[in-house]
């Protein structure tokens, strides 16, 4: 009877650097932490995911008279996001590479690994920017404003105006948003004006415009001279996930070459659920002339 080798049983020992990976997803993730979110264990290309969305309650008066009153027919409706997207990142490791390496090559790099899925995820979420309903955008593609004060109170309005809760809303913003728009004015820079601690400062957490957080992102969407920037209740859009990522190995030799090919990948769905709970906002994506 054939021995079982240790060669053999590392096929059933978890790699501890998969972990670190998907450690690394979670912790570079800006909008997909921010919209609907559902995880599941398994997900097969092409599945549908169904998000109801509850419709609202007009209430009325009651008749003095006979205390007559009219029920509502609840009417939800069915928002479904399809798995469809499947991302992957990948890499060959030489084995004369790795041989004279002083570090796991491998573990070194699963962090990134991670962080370039959450960023490919991130970019197809913020994509969803073109679908958001006409009447909530600011600007003009072909001539963007800086983001200043009066466009964040002007996007905050038009939710006000909409009723949308403004607890889990979020700004999405290109750095250059900031530099070269709000953190051009004193008042929003300063320690003691905007009520954080320094330390909060330098170590890049985003202070809240009138209670909602901002987050700078690289992957918002553009279009002409402009970001497609986002003020975006969580309602607005949803991503469905695959909770672990997917892993594979494979030893590779031809033409005098050998390596270990390293792959990484995630099946995912994403959809808009609610088109007029977000605000376009378009900002420029280009540095202002000296």
């Amino acid at each position: 009877m054939p021995l079982t080798t240790t060669t053999t049983a590392s096929a059933f020992i978890p790699e501890r650097w998969e972990l670190k990976a998907l450690k690394g997803r979670y912790a570079k993730a800006v909008a997909m932490n921010r919209v609907t979110h559902a995880s599941e264990g398994l997900l097969n290309y092409g599945d549908i995911y169904h998000f109801p969305v509850q419709d609202e309650l007009t209430g009325g008066t009651i008749t003095i008279a006979d205390a007559e009153f009219a029920a509502e027919s609840l009417d939800p409706t069915d928002q479904t996001v399809t798995v469809n997207t499947w991302r992957y990142v990948a890499f060959d490791i030489p084995f004369v590479t790795q041989r004279f390496a002083n570090v796991d090559l491998k573990d070194e790099y699963a962090p990134q690994v991670g962080e370039r899925l959450a960023e490919l995820t991130d970019t197809d979420i913020l994509s969803l920017a073109s679908s958001i309903a006409t009447t909530n955008v600011l600007g003009n593609s072909n001539s963007p404003e800086r983001f200043d004060d009066d466009m964040a109170f002007a996007a905050l309005l038009i939710l006000a105006d909409l009723d949308v809760p403004k607890s889990d809303l979020s700004f999405f913003l290109a750095p250059i948003a900031l530099y070269e728009g709000l953190y051009t004015k004193d008042r929003w820079t300063a320690a003691n004006m905007t009520g954080l601690p320094k330390s909060v400062l330098t170590t890049g957490f985003e202070f809240p415009i009138m209670g909602v957080p901002v987050y700078t992102t690289t992957a918002l969407a553009t279009v002409a001279e402009a970001h497609r920037s986002i003020l975006a209740h969580k309602d607005w859009s949803g991503v469905v996930l695959q909770i672990k990522l997917g892993y594979e190995k494979a030893s590779r030799v031809g033409n005098l070459f050998a390596s270990n090919l390293h792959f990484w990948h995630t099946l995912y769905g994403f959809g808009q659920l609610r088109s007029n709970h977000a605000v376009q906002m378009y900002t420029r994506r280009t540095r202002a002339k000296q």
